[in-house]
């Protein structure tokens, strides 16, 4: 039997095992795209659930996409991961796990005490299995967290925005902040006009989008490459849309967005902030309405337009998304040490005091 969660994953096989308090706990790697997607249908999540999502960032994010799944009944539990092997000395074995970059946590359909039940049966088989620690982004919308409370433990790390689609587009934009309705309306004035993009929009979006990041001093985590959005796209083909606005004949902002049978997300964007004309033009402003208006359209409840700059609440990039809306969730994430004993020597092999090292894991700002 395969005693790392590392090697099960890798595998490429569905795995499952009978815990000791005879929950049964199964793996599916991303590899088995039709028994994932079964159950992500099933459980009518959101995009960032999809095997295809995760398939997105298999060429930049370290590690191997998996899935949990454990049923009871008809009760069922569902939460997708990224498992990282650690590789170093006396640790070969071990890894650690996290979601992957947005938002994720657990699906559950059941009641507390199932939940409480699987979560206490992963807990173990992480354990079994040489899971180190867990690191977890929940879902804003889905307020997911309050499934874990008293299990893992849970912080709050920024507010989010999210607009009331279900409205009509003219009420939606009654409830606009009235500087962010003039934004709007002057956009429009001035011949800012909103499109779909396409494959050859691509490069011109990822251009923007440098700019944007450069702009902002971004850290390394973002710069990704222009082939990843590519990938997005293509593999999210009937979840995901882009956006791009003109003013006369220069593109002055681009977006990307992901949307399932409820929930629009605002995933990434970028505008041109070497021109100093261009941010005249309102360009993001009128992408975001526009994209209301598609989510409203589409029967889509809530667009979520996520949060400030690296968690802050209070930023510019907050700011101006509260111009949209005052509607907002917490953003919660769990850091979890599964195996303290393990976790602590590591980090003390590699010369880090796990106490005042704000990187979780500790040990991964060496590596």
């Amino acid at each position: 039997m395969m005693n790392s969660l590392y090697d099960i994953v890798r595998s490429g096989k569905i795995y499952s095992e009978a815990i000791e308090s005879g929950v049964n706990v199964e793996i599916i790697p991303l590899q088995s795209y039709n028994q994932w997607d079964r159950l992500t249908t099933e459980l009518e999540s959101d995009v960032y659930y999809y095997s295809k999502y995760l398939l997105s960032f298999d060429s930049y994010s370290e590690g191997l996409g998996f899935a949990v799944s454990i049923k009871s009944g008809e009760a069922r539990y569902f939460e997708p991961f990224r498992v990282r092997k650690i590789g170093c000395k006396d640790y070969e074995d071990y890894c650690d796990v996290s979601s992957e970059y947005g938002y994720a946590g657990p699906l559950c359909i059941g009641d507390k005490a199932f939940a409480a039940s699987a979560l206490q049966a992963l807990k173990l088989f992480f354990n079994k299995h040489k899971v180190v620690c867990t690191f977890v982004r929940y879902h804003p919308l889905l307020k997911n967290q309050e499934l874990v409370e008293g299990i893992r433990n849970t912080v709050s790390c920024n507010t989010t925005v999210y607009i009331d689609t279900s409205l009509s587009f003219d009420d939606i934009l009654g409830r606009l902040h009235p500087k962010k309705r003039n934004d709007y309306k002057r956009a429009i004035k001035k011949g800012t006009r909103v499109r779909y993009g396409g494959d050859s929009d691509i490069a011109s979006f990822y251009d923007l989008y440098l700019q944007s990041m450069q702009h902002a001093h971004a850290s390394d985590f973002y710069l990704l490459s222009e082939d990843f959005f590519r990938n997005t796209l293509r593999n999210l083909k009937d979840n995901s849309f882009m956006l791009v606005a003109e003013n006369g004949e220069n593109i002055v902002g681009a977006s990307l967005f992901l949307f399932s049978k409820n929930m629009m997300h605002y995933h990434f964007s970028g505008k041109n902030v070497r021109d100093p004309n261009a941010s005249k033009a309102n360009g993001t402003t009128a992408i975001l309405c526009e994209a209301a208006k598609i989510a409203s359209e589409m029967g889509i409840k809530e667009f979520h337009l996520g949060g400030g700059v690296g968690g802050a609440s209070d930023d510019s990039l907050f700011n101006f998304k509260k111009g949209f809306s005052d509607l907002t969730r917490t953003f919660y994430i769990s850091k979890d040490v599964e195996n303290p004993a393990v976790y602590f020597d590591i980090c003390r092999g590699m010369g880090v005091d796990a106490g005042k090292e704000t990187f979780f894991p500790a040990y991964r700002a060496k590596l």
